[in-house]
């Protein structure tokens, strides 16, 4: 008697699951077109998807979308998997379109594979990975290791979490070879019908530039208080400049880009260096800051005058930091300079240190191979190590 029973309910709970997947299978399309509606609600006119084709069937459906953005155009291909609680999209580019024959040239298209989670109530969980591949970018091979990209967005894209790793970057030989490793970008943003805010924290264990090595590298910076309707506007804005051409002349193109952001600037906002640290084999540095823009009607008034605009910078660092800063910025903007010795540089930094030291840029701590730089900006006033500027 038992047996029976418990054998029609494993029957009963069979044909509920179909059923239940049955009717995921009718709700998959609505929610793939609601996520697709979301996203071009988000970024209007940068960013348009396209539904061209869509086959439902009982446990997957295969869909086949158009992502249009500004002179570019990429078609992918979608296979849905329906459960009870969810869906799971496998996002791959299509073959035959300008952009995948290009990519397939440098990456098998089977190796780029989006995966993304979404339950039905809209959040969406999506993540790429790139265990190993090359690149090459203006007759430059890149090679990259342990590349992971994933985030985490939450209903009609009010929050989410991001998150970028690599093990490994390298490119050049020699002199000009660069490798980065241990890269960990972490972003999280919240979004509302009137502002949105955004903080992001970037990491490097080693960078290898011009023969200059920085470790741990790590900065923290937060934007708050933006305005989604100057934001948008913003967009638009942008989107005009680029179909009309920006002017060449470098003052006509300052004006056109002020234009762009000052209604941005003037709905007030917020940008906050929470923490920036390098260090070298025998020194480091660190800093953090604010840029805060007041509202006002009169942003072009206001940042002639430094009204409704403060700011604030602290900065420590060791000399050896300022010598390796110093060889790097020469090494890379003159090729010329790779040839000359340490040495020399380390001497031309020493004289470029003191003459700050002596302009009053940079206090040097006593006893101590350390300098430190304290500026503030309120009300129009800017005071540098303690000393007003006029």
């Amino acid at each position: 008697m038992l047996r029976k029973v418990l054998s029609t309910l494993m029957v009963l709970i069979i044909i509920a699951l179909f059923a239940l997947t049955w009717y995921s299978s009718q709700t998959t399309e609505k929610l793939f077109t609601e996520q697709v509606e979301v996203i071009n609600r988000a970024y209007p006119q940068l960013l348009e998807i396209k539904i061209d084709q869509y086959q439902r069937k009982l446990f997957t459906s295969q869909a086949r979308t158009t992502v249009k953005m500004p002179e570019q155009e990429i078609a992918l291909n979608h296979q849905i998997r329906h459960f009870i609680w969810g869906l799971t999209i496998t996002s791959t580019l299509a073959e035959g379109s300008e952009f995948s024959s290009a990519i397939v040239q440098q990456i098998p298209l089977e190796q780029l594979a989006l995966i993304s989670q979404v339950n039905f109530k809209g959040d969406i969980s999506s993540r790429f990975s790139l265990p190993e591949g090359k690149f090459t970018l203006a007759g430059q091979t890149i090679a990259v290791t342990g590349l992971a990209l994933g985030w985490e967005q939450g209903d009609e894209l009010s929050a989410g979490q991001a998150e970028f790793r690599m093990e490994q970057l390298a490119l050049g030989v020699d002199q000009r070879r660069t490798e980065l490793s241990d890269v960990l970008v972490q972003s999280n943003s919240v979004l509302t019908e009137d502002n949105c805010a955004n903080t992001t924290s970037i990491r490097f264990s080693r960078l290898l530039l011009a023969e200059e090595e920085l470790l741990n590298g790590q900065m923290t910076f937060s934007l708050a208080d933006i305005s989604m309707k100057a934001l948008r506007a913003l967009q638009n804005s942008a989107l005009e400049v680029q179909a009309q051409g920006i002017s060449p002349q470098p003052s006509s193109m300052s004006f056109q880009l002020l234009g762009l952001y000052s209604e941005l600037l003037q709905s007030g906002l917020s940008l906050r260096l929470e923490e920036l640290s390098l260090e070298t084999a025998e020194g480091k540095m660190n800093a953090a800051g604010a840029l805060i823009f007041e509202p006002t009607d009169e942003i072009l008034a206001a940042l002639l005058t430094l009204s409704h605009i403060s700011a604030q910078l602290q900065i420590k660092l060791d000399s050896d930091v300022f010598k390796t800063g110093y060889r790097l910025l020469n090494r890379t903007q003159d090729d010329e300079q790779r040839n000359v010795t340490v040495a020399v540089l380390n001497k031309e930094a020493g004289q470029v240190a003191r003459d700050l030291v002596q302009k009053g840029i940079f206090v040097e701590q006593p006893g101590s191979d350390q300098f430190s730089v304290n500026f503030s900006l309120s009300e129009g006033q800017a005071i540098l190590n303690g000393k007003a500027l006029n």
